[in-house]
């Protein structure tokens, strides 16, 4: 054969070979590790941002909380795998089962309120609670959710759920039920968790027309004006006259005042050196009732020694009414969240979150035990106003 020409043979192109790699799975879910790009629905952002809360496949637009279906499809997707089960101790309008439902996982879900655990149950069918959802009208933390949620793991051939959710209540957005098991806590919540006493949005002032008033001055007042009476009550009973008591009490009590503030100044001046026009600022608080007493004492030895009187005749009979008035005014620190001891799990121990106290107040002891109720960062202290209301 001739071959005329320049004609030259060309190779011939092998087709490319694409390695095609195994499926490589988790125990806990069923994404392919070495095709994960590959899964368009998976977000891989570190944060996920979603214009709108789903409406579809059963869910509705009427609840209006943070915890959205694109959280559980997303939280799903990567930590379970099919007819897994989820345990919700926070169930509320049932995202997690209608969830659970539509992406072949199972899930039980604990909720507080009878009213909507049995709301929520209609949206799914007979079928469906018996097989794929079942909901639990329990407290979370309570020995019988406990043990229903073991019960329930039986009847579904589990020993263990293989994801937890846990999203609490959105403490001073949504106030859920007025329930003491519920985990929620406002930023103006007191609570006395060892007494079962949860106290609700407790103000520290109240507006007239348009001014606030703050309820430690008033109950501070309320202290001053019932030591007073209490005095002059005592003059009257044993022979005295009582308008030197009231002549007394008006200097008394502009001097407690004064001094009552100077020797909170004094022990706080690194709050105050940079800018002295605050020390006049009482609205913002500070006051110490020991510079009150001192000033009281001073005023009483100087008033009696311009007015001829006995010094220790006109103590004695205000001591009751002093006391009277600390008993009184040491509520005022309540409304406050102030004057409180150190760190406590006893019986009388009192709960507050951390945003409501002055930072000033909070100790290394105290922060130690910080801990996190419903969303809200809490402390747990002696309530020292308390102990000295009964022991005065």
């Amino acid at each position: 054969m001739t071959i005329r020409g320049n004609t030259r043979l060309k190779p011939v192109q092998k087709p490319d070979l694409q390695v095609i790699k195994p499926v490589k799975t988790t125990k806990y879910s069923d994404i392919d590790l070495n095709n994960w790009k590959d899964y368009p629905h998976i977000l891989t952002d570190s944060l996920w941002e979603f214009p709108s809360r789903s409406r579809e496949n059963g869910h509705s637009n009427e609840y209006h909380g943070n915890y959205i279906p694109q959280i559980a499809q997303q939280l799903y997707e990567r930590f379970t795998k099919k007819n897994d089960v989820v345990l919700d101790l926070f169930f509320g309008s049932g995202t997690s089962g209608i969830e659970a439902i539509n992406m072949g996982r199972r899930c039980i879900g604990v909720e507080l309120k009878d009213e909507l655990a049995e709301s929520v149950s209609e949206k799914f069918t007979p079928k469906q609670l018996v097989t794929d959802v079942n909901i639990i009208c329990a407290d979370s933390a309570s020995e019988l959710a406990k043990e229903k949620i073991k019960a329930r793991l039986e009847i579904m051939g589990e020993e263990k759920a293989q994801l937890l959710i846990l999203h609490p209540p959105y403490d001073d957005i949504i106030k859920f039920s007025d329930r003491k098991e519920d985990l929620s806590m406002n930023a103006g919540d007191i609570a006395f968790p060892h007494l079962g006493i949860y106290l609700e949005n407790v103000p520290k002032s109240f507006t007239v027309f348009g001014f606030s008033i703050a309820f430690y001055g008033v109950i501070i007042g309320i202290g001053v004006l019932a030591g007073i009476l209490m005095a002059v009550h005592q003059a009257k009973i044993t022979g005295q006259n009582p308008d030197i008591y009231w002549d007394f009490a008006i200097y008394a009590v502009i001097f407690s005042v004064i001094g009552a503030r100077l020797y909170y100044v004094i022990f706080s001046w690194d709050n105050y050196k940079n800018d002295l026009l605050s020390i006049f600022n009482t609205r913002k608080g500070g006051m110490a009732i020991y510079g009150g007493v001192i000033a009281a004492f001073l005023t009483l030895f100087i008033y009696c020694k311009v007015k001829k009187l006995n010094p220790f005749q006109i103590g004695d009979t205000c001591m009751p009414g002093l006391i009277l008035g600390q008993v009184i005014g040491r509520w005022g620190n309540f409304m406050n969240r102030e004057a409180f001891g150190e760190y406590t799990d006893s019986l009388f121990a009192m709960r507050l979150p951390v945003d409501a106290v002055r930072a000033s107040d909070l100790t290394e002891a105290i922060r130690a035990h910080e801990e996190t109720v419903g969303g809200i960062s809490c402390i747990q202290v002696h309530p020292t106003y308390l102990y000295e209301s009964v022991w005065c």
